[in-house]
């Protein structure tokens, strides 16, 4: 895992807080890039493993599951169980579709995701992103 920031906050109980731009990139064992991960600010919840990601947050997997992106102005990351999850707007995008929806729940390479009032559109036999 790679965190980059112009600056950050490091409280007594070892919780982190980036008040502005936030980048992250996760790395497989073999050293190959698997994620990206932006946002304006975040909150890292030490303790929990637990991410708080707020504002133009933009989250993309280049894993076996092929690409998927992730945008939102929310969204929580839980380390420990390899979620994200927010209860806000969120627009998802696959090679081949795009979906918008609130209550989003996924596995951390995009295995498995689903949400609640959902609207999607298809862009079969072309790449979308």
């Amino acid at each position: 895992v790679t965190i980059k920031s112009r600056i950050y906050f490091l409280y007594d109980n070892g919780d982190k807080e980036f008040p502005f731009e936030v980048n992250i990139k996760l790395f497989d064992k073999k050293h190959n890039l698997v994620m990206t991960l932006h946002s304006n600010e975040a909150y890292m919840d030490v303790q929990r493993n637990l991410w708080l990601l707020r504002g133009d947050v933009e989250v993309i997997s280049y894993g076996k599951n092929k690409l998927r992106r992730v945008n939102a102005e929310l969204l929580y990351w839980d380390q420990e169980n390899e979620t994200f999850y927010n209860n806000n707007f969120v627009r998802f995008e696959g090679e081949n579709f795009c979906a918008t929806g609130y209550n989003f729940f996924a596995k951390q390479n995009f295995s498995y995701y689903k949400m609640e009032k959902m609207d999607c559109t298809s862009f079969l036999g072309q790449d979308f992103i």
